[in-house]
């Protein structure tokens, strides 16, 4: 992933799983971290993540999948190699070193 704005800010805006039960249009500002896909494609396959170490990922398949009304992950720090880039929890972010959070209204 690059270094842009654009990563930390962008919301899921639409995913479809075939056999879901999706609502036509329906956008959300929940936040989903990319290591969420791992832990969220084992269960869609009917798995569950290794026990023999830690799984950063939680599994978002009821918020995907519309049985659940929120994502099950609150925020996340995102680092750029070795550099803490930025912090996002909730509606809040924050890039230290940077003059600027950002807050949408909402949860």
């Amino acid at each position: 992933m690059c270094g842009s704005r654009h990563v930390i800010l962008s919301p899921i805006l639409a995913l479809s799983i075939s056999g879901a039960n999706q609502q036509a249009g329906r956008t959300s500002d929940e936040i989903m971290h990319v290591t969420d896909w791992f832990t969220t494609i084992l269960h869609a396959a009917g798995l569950s993540e290794p026990a023999d170490r830690v799984i950063d990922g939680v599994n978002q398949l009821g918020w995907l999948t519309g049985q659940a009304a929120t994502s099950q992950r609150e925020g996340y720090i995102y680092w750029m190699g070795p550099q803490m880039y930025g912090v996002k929890w909730r509606n809040f972010q924050a890039r230290p070193g940077r003059a600027e959070v950002h807050a949408r209204p909402g949860r």
